[in-house]
């Protein structure tokens, strides 16, 4: 496998010979192909550097560089190298075209390789040529280009790019080696689709489709931080469906989860916000909270969610009101300067909303009552 492989150069006074070294494929991963200068004969069926020079020269014998569409020549004895790699691996010179390709490279593209070779990598690839040029850009700075994840044609490739230089340290070209993660990323879609429906799940109550208690809970601590920091009031409204119990005695759980679902749906809509949370917090309660909300505004809202639920007209066999009615107890986080943990705010803040809640239905239900004042509608 130490063999020297020819590829000539035109940009060298000397042959110069690529040769594979033992960890040109080593546990998945390419390193460089490195070429080194030689003086061992080249095979007849390759133009010899000398030829090569005495054509790009001029009369006056000044070297004008490689032809960049022409870098360089490879022999049958580099293809057959190039095909013994399990994964496609192709060469492409710094003009963009494919010097070599092994069978595995080109059946991507449905393709033999004879049809790849010689042509340039845009005319199979959009975009890839500046790509390419980026990539020398790179290689030319002395720099590694990262590996990266390529999709072509429902297929999705982990891409390893090395450069082929001379022995001066000159980038000749630069190999691409494919590796096909189709499978794992297909696999890794479908672990981060159940690990979002999961957190979904641990997050939401699962009836009506609102966050739960726990998220509730996370969210006034977080709520109640920033309102600290930035001194803007924070309010909630705790909401209890009066009379839930008597309601599904007459109708039944499943009408009565229905209108579990109906009320919560009316109540997302009155949150207008996308910072305000509308959570279901047990039972037949739930939990509005409303960050930057003083204390006038969150009562407004509560009123207004008051009265959006008793538009639903939910028919209620035993309440005094003919229909589904709400009580809501609202309470205002509004004093930065009292230096307290956030658990103990927390603590205070709903338990001033719930005495407003206690108060509103010990006052008749359908009614509003914001700590430490009291609304009738």
């Amino acid at each position: 496998m130490n063999d020297a492989l020819p590829i000539r150069l035109v940009a060298s006074s000397t042959p110069v010979l690529a040769t594979k070294n033992d960890n040109l494929v080593h546990g998945g991963k390419a390193t460089p192909l490195h070429v080194a200068a030689s003086t061992q004969p080249v095979t007849p069926s390759a133009m010899t550097l000398s030829d090569r020079a005495a054509r790009s020269e001029g009369s006056s014998g000044q070297r004008e560089g490689w032809i960049e569409d022409r870098t360089l020549l490879f022999d049958a004895s580099l293809k057959a190298v190039y095909d013994t790699f399990p994964m496609p691996i192709g060469l492409i010179g710094r003009d963009g075209r494919y010097i070599v390709v092994n069978t595995a490279y080109a059946a991507i593209h449905e393709l033999e390789p004879a049809q790849l070779i010689g042509n340039r990598v845009e005319n199979f690839v959009p975009g890839a040529l500046a790509q390419l040029r980026q990539d020398l850009a790179v290689l030319d700075a002395g720099l590694r280009v990262a590996d990266r994840e390529i999709a072509w044609k429902e297929r999705v490739f982990h891409e390893l790019i090395q450069p082929v230089k001379n022995s001066d340290g000159q980038v000749l070209a630069l190999t691409s080696t494919l590796v096909d993660i189709t499978s794992r990323k297909q696999a890794e879609r479908v672990l981060e689709k159940n690990h979002r429906r999961w957190q979904f799940h641990a997050s939401h109550d699962h009836l009506t489709g609102l966050p739960n208690r726990r998220h509730i809970d996370e969210a006034i601590d977080q709520q109640l931080r920033r309102s600290v920091q930035d001194a803007t009031p924070l309010s909630v409204l705790m909401i209890d469906v009066d009379m839930f119990k008597d309601y599904n005695d007459h109708v039944g759980h499943l009408q009565g989860d229905q209108c579990l679902r109906a009320i919560a749906k009316q109540l997302r809509q009155v949150m207008r916000r996308s910072s305000d949370v509308m959570g279901r917090y047990g039972g037949e309660e739930f939990m509005a909270v409303l960050p930057g909300t003083g204390a006038a505004h969150g009562l407004r809202i509560a009123l207004n969610a008051l009265q959006e639920v008793r538009n639903l007209q939910l028919k209620h066999p035993t309440s005094p009101y003919g229909c589904v009615t709400l009580s809501i107890g609202v309470a205002t986080f509004d004093d930065f300067t009292r230096k307290a943990s956030v658990a103990q705010q927390r603590s205070e803040l709903l338990g001033q909303a719930d005495r407003a809640l206690y108060t509103a239905k010990a006052q008749g239900r359908n009614t509003v009552c914001a700590h430490p004042s009291t609304h009738r509608p």
